[in-house]
């Protein structure tokens, strides 16, 4: 357990009171041992509250749980050390000056001692702490949290320069046994929390408006720029799991009258990738998990009619996210909650480590090594250890969570007798040496988008004239495979295929200027899904590849309407029609562009979307004329041409003072003027950008500028009317909230 990352006076306050018992009847219907059988996984779950420790005992009923008194407690924010051991923090107050900053060298002590806060021993001062790192930060910085290493041999501490706006911390490590200090690599800024293992961290990055306007990532602390996005908004408090996977509660959206949007606990993997949601709409200030990591227990708020907190509430959830249930209530002021073990921990004799690689021999992180009970996880080079194993046979059996990988080999069987280091598995899959893809990161179901590329889909042409931001997209069908519609060729059975993922333009050495991997939330059956797509690769008749095909017409299939009609014919529709801006009734055509939206989970993505912001511009006539082709209908692109120009003054799209089509924005694609929407799309968007639209035979037009990594859908809209030869400039203004909680590189 983490201390709380984030603080408001409306929200957090101290309640002098004295604890009662709640329920203090409940136990007097059954016996103590009939009600710890209703409740056997709250046992161990201790709390704080007016300097006293309170342990968690079933009620006679569901939510009606008692606090029962242990002892007194450590100082706010304390650590669970061995053998009824703990840490904390001892702080001096702080004295602010004018300009917001600590007057004077903040005073701070770190100290072990009982779990009752008796024989306190300080381990290291604030004094000594700056004298061994003068220059590393300013005296006036203090920490706020502590980690014990998983091995107990050392302290993690986050010492942290405060101002009243402001808040920069350090990483750094005390080493328990010969009390020597060391800093570890980290280029975060904000509130910190290390993980047990030293390797990892997970920090804040405040905004500039109110108190959620911020971001929240996870790092690596041996290359900490390579950062992860977990989230926007502000983070809760932060649980790191043994086997390398993050526990964490996210506050989304917080706005300027301290009311949160939308709010989670999250279970995800060691990279960030979402696992599941355990609580949706929870404000959580402290969540832990039980030791066995089956259950997940956790604090929030409970609010009067005006948003003010008048108490707190425990709740607990199954891992799997089954079972949630409130347990009793709790003072204001409870905090520091703990899952104490119930026996002490034995440590055997040898341990079993190896590495993990792909077939390219690179090292795969997050694979489960599981031996009985004993689970490691590999780490970022692929590597992980079993300890304490005790001597005997085993079997070490690899798996990748949300992957369908398949390892050589399947297990291993290894009489342990001493330390071994060779026990290694090779993983069926790889990151593409052009793209940077992984395959090893997918599921079936998912979508793979491509902005660029070319080879081996020659109907991307239509996907750009129609101003969708990606031009191709297919589904990865299992066993490193991916269906799609490629288009047309001699064959008719080569136009909706089934292949090896190195044969597709995701593999490709044609130039690719973006992709995306999405991952549709929650449809039926992706087994069906993934099935329907793969018959229609292998039908007796061959399934053509046709762009103007119906949308509900099994007969022949463009890339996006394959994908989109194996999802609706399971009765998911993955679809935001966002071409619909033009009045097309029926919306004609499903674009890749039309699946990249909020019913999907990002999974991967070419470029960082905190850096970069994509745009597709687009200009059409508002006039009702239509042409008709098949069941598909497209709008008369003649009313206006199109020119973006970046901040720097370069140019992209029909320059009406030459008459002639230019490119001077580097990875822009103009759609030309014979498309069916003339379009602009780029890759990168920002300040200072503007679209001029030119009349041509002249009219009502409307210029509309997408942004696929937003949502909810916001688009910039402009309506006008314009003369032939008539140029109208207009600002575009980009967006202040993306949608991606996750991106990799």
């Amino acid at each position: 357990m983490t201390s709380n990352l984030f603080a408001s006076s409306r929200l957090i306050g101290l309640l002098g009171t004295v604890l009662l018992l709640l329920n203090a009847t409940g136990l007097s219907a059954l016996s103590t041992q009939q009600a710890q059988a209703q409740e056997p996984a709250i046992a161990g779950i201790s709390v704080t509250s007016n300097g006293k420790r309170y342990s968690i005992r079933p009620g006679s009923q569901e939510g009606m749980a008692t606090l029962v008194e242990i002892g007194p407690a450590p100082p706010r924010g304390y650590i669970l050390g061995p053998n009824d051991t703990a840490f904390w923090i001892e702080r001096e107050p702080i004295v602010w000056n004018d300009l917001g900053e600590p007057a004077a060298p903040q005073v701070w002590r770190i100290v072990q001692g009982k779990r009752d806060g008796s024989n306190g021993q300080v381990l290291l001062t604030s004094a000594s702490f700056y004298a061994a790192q003068p220059p590393a930060l300013r005296s006036n910085s203090a920490p706020n949290e502590l980690t014990l290493s998983l091995d107990g041999k050392a302290l993690y501490f986050d010492p942290c320069l405060r101002g009243i706006n402001f808040i920069y911390c350090d990483g750094y490590r005390f080493n328990l046994q010969s009390k020597q200090i060391s800093r570890l690599a980290f280029d975060g800024w904000g509130s910190v929390s290390i993980a047990p293992d030293g390797l990892r961290s997970f920090f804040t990055v405040p905004g500039n408006y109110c108190m959620g306007g911020g971001r929240f990532f996870h790092t690596y602390l041996s290359t900490p720029t390579g950062r992860i996005t977990l989230g926007t908004g502000m983070p809760g408090d932060i649980f790191w799991l043994s086997d390398g996977r993050l526990l964490f509660s996210m506050i989304d959206d917080w706005t300027c009258d301290n009311r949160a949007e939308t709010n989670r606990i999250r279970l995800s993997t060691s990279n960030g990738i979402k696992i599941r949601d355990l609580s949706l709409d929870v404000i959580a200030f402290e969540v832990i998990a039980s030791p066995d990591e089956e259950y997940v227990a956790y604090i929030k708020g409970r609010y009067n009619a005006t948003f003010d907190m008048i108490g707190k509430e425990l709740w607990i959830v199954k891992m799997d996210g089954s079972g949630l249930r409130k347990i009793t209530d709790l003072p204001l002021d409870t905090s520091d909650l703990h899952w104490e073990e119930i026996a002490p921990i034995t440590y055997p004799n040898y341990q079993v480590s190896g590495r993990v690689t792909d077939r390219n021999g690179r090292g795969l992180e997050g694979v489960r090594i599981t031996a009985g009970n004993k689970v490691a996880t590999t780490d970022f080079s692929g590597n992980y250890t079993l300890r304490d194993m005790p001597e005997g046979q085993w079997t070490l059996v690899p798996s990748k969570p949300d992957s369908d990988v398949v390892f050589t080999p399947a297990a291993i069987s290894i009489n342990v007798q001493a330390d071994s280091d060779t026990q290694n598995f090779s993983a069926a899959c790889e990151k593409s040496p052009t793209t940077g893809l992984d395959s090893c990161a997918l599921l079936p179901g998912d979508l793979l988008l491509v902005r660029g590329a070319s080879t081996g889909v020659p109907d991307m042409i239509w996907a750009i004239e129609l101003g969708s931001y990606f031009h191709h997209v297919g589904m990865y069908t299992g066993n490193q495979e991916v269906t799609e519609a490629v288009g047309f060729r001699d064959n008719d059975a080569e136009e909706v295929v089934t292949r090896p993922i190195e044969q597709t333009v995701w593999w490709s050495t044609d130039p690719i200027l973006d992709w995306s991997v999405i991952r549709p939330k929650l449809p039926p059956n992706k087994q069906v899904v993934v099935g329907l797509a793969k018959d229609w690769a292998v039908a007796d008749n061959p399934i053509i590849g046709y762009w103007f095909s119906g949308r509900f017409d099994d007969t022949s299939f463009y890339c996006s309407k394959l994908v989109w009609r194996a999802y609706q014919l399971t009765g998911y529709d993955i679809e935001q029609a966002v071409w619909q801006v033009w009045g097309w009734t029926p919306d004609p055509l499903v674009t890749p562009r039309d699946l990249y939206n909020n019913r999907s989970f990002l999974v991967q993505q070419m470029y960082n979307l905190v850096d970069y912001i994509p745009a597709t511009i687009a200009v059409g006539s508002l006039a009702s004329t239509v042409a008709t082709r098949s069941d598909t209908q497209t709008a008369d692109a003649t009313t206006a041409t199109i020119l973006v120009i970046d901040s720097q003054g370069r140019r992209t799209g029909f320059d009406p003072a030459t008459e002639i089509a230019v490119s001077e924005i580097p990875d822009a694609i103009y759609s030309g003027t014979d498309a069916q929407v003339q379009n602009v799309s780029v890759s990168a968007i920002g300040t200072g950008w503007t679209v001029q639209v030119t009349g041509v035979a002249g009219g009502s037009f409307r210029v509309v500028v997408d942004f696929p990594s937003v949502t909810p859908w916001q688009p910039q809209v402009i309506e006008g009317t314009v003369s032939p030869g008539e140029t109208q400039t207009f600002t575009i203004i980009p967006p202040r909230r993306l949608y991606l909680p996750l991106v990799r590189r």
